[in-house]
């Protein structure tokens, strides 16, 4: 395992692409896509795949640099859509793990969802979209209203909804003419006391180290165009970008997927199987860096 980890160390980015396309391929592919709920846990998952892919190939350099000779290849280097990938891998994978596998049983999952769910649609909802702004408008509009509809009956009718008391219920769903209030980001104790998160509380809690904090907060000023992103590509720009600068993002993009896979692993009986017949190593490896983070 010691000399395993050493060539992730030494070959970071030849060690990200056999993880993206030899254990998650493997273990995803075997999943089950039975339900609505695990239908879009799956796709959640591909979302993750698609972004990490991405994240592959900008962080090598999209368009070779002008500086560029037959001898030496330049790439010119896009730290900003670097930084966006990275942030939203992270936030891709603490929804699928907060939504799919923190629940403690299947009512409790269920409410996520459908609270998740939910919160999208009303988000689509203050969409400034008029009936008459295509042939379909108001065909889709009614349609979203029928969703919402639809699922607030399901909020009310789900069993581990009903077992939290009314004063903390309103923490998280509250739907009325006067309010309408949902959140899916949220702790809740044995007693029922529900705790309401902010994204970055949540990154804290399903990725409990500084250096994935660090990075999201980091990454987040690219993404908003802050002082910081513009800091960095002043002293970069027209330089060489060292490795050192690169793989620490490329290492968080690593563990971000054996949690992942490990996720896949807990969640589904078939990708357990499929993780037994990976070679010993490369076990070792995911359940080392899991059990190094706390997970």
């Amino acid at each position: 395992m010691d000399n395993q980890a050493n060539l992730m160390d030494k070959y970071p980015l030849e060690t990200y692409k056999y993880f993206l396309l030899g254990p998650m391929i493997k273990i995803y592919g075997c999943r089950s896509k039975k339900t609505d709920w695990e239908r879009h846990a799956n796709l959640l998952i591909d979302k993750f795949a698609i972004h990490s892919s991405t994240l592959f190939h900008v962080i090598q350099g999209m368009i070779e640099h002008k500086g560029s000779s037959p001898d030496q290849k330049k790439m010119a280097y896009d730290p900003f859509s670097v930084n966006a990938l990275i942030r939203v891998i992270i936030e891709t994978y603490i929804a699928f793990h907060h939504i799919f596998i923190s629940p403690k049983d299947k009512d409790e999952m269920q409410l996520r969802f459908l609270l998740w769910q939910l919160d999208g649609l009303l988000d689509k909802r203050k969409f400034r979209v008029e009936i008459t702004d295509f042939l379909e408008a108001e065909t889709i509009l009614k349609q979203n209203e029928k969703k919402i509809e639809n699922l607030c009956f399901e909020i009310e009718q789900n069993k581990f909804y009903n077992k939290i008391p009314k004063t903390e219920q309103l923490k998280i769903y509250e739907f009325t003419n006067a309010r309408k209030k949902v959140g899916w980001k949220f702790n809740i104790s044995a007693d029922f006391k529900i705790r309401p998160l902010q994204i970055i509380q949540l990154v804290e809690q399903v990725c409990p180290t500084r250096a994935f904090v660090n990075i999201y907060k980091y990454s987040s000023t690219h993404i908003h165009s802050g002082y910081l992103a513009i800091e960095y590509f002043e002293n970069i720009r027209g330089r060489e970008v060292p490795n050192e600068q690169t793989d620490p993002i490329i290492k968080m993009a690593i563990y971000l997927t054996v949690f992942l896979i490990k996720d896949m692993c807990d969640s589904d009986e078939q990708s357990h199987k499929e993780f037994e017949n990976l070679p010993t190593g490369i076990q070792d490896i995911i359940n080392g860096i899991v059990n190094a983070f706390g997970k």
